[in-house]
């Protein structure tokens, strides 16, 4: 007789882990499709410029070598505001 999932936690107790884990990498992948829409709508935004500054402005935009989920981590904290700080700085040249 099988048992049902709610009691595989308790059968397995890697499960709660592994869980976990997904929930995280979910959050990390919901993150990167955040950015990767705000690059867009500065794209459109600032599409009279040259082709070179809007593929500088999309590095920018790009996730910091260690792990995004890790909001913590201050490598990741001054790298996003390296980025944020980049990308007000070009919109505010832009701009004049």
């Amino acid at each position: 007789f099988p048992k049902s999932p709610a009691t595989a936690p308790a059968r397995f107790p890697n499960y709660a882990v592994a869980r976990l884990a997904s929930t995280v990498a979910a959050k990390a992948a919901t993150k990167l499709l955040i950015l990767t829409l705000a690059a867009a709508m500065l794209a459109v935004l600032l599409s009279p410029m040259p082709a070179a500054v809007l593929v500088v402005l999309l590095s920018l935009c790009r996730p910091p070598p260690c792990s995004s989920c890790c909001s913590r981590c201050p490598r990741y904290r001054y790298a996003r505001r390296a980025a944020v700080a980049g990308l007000t700085g070009m919109l505010a040249d832009g701009r004049r």
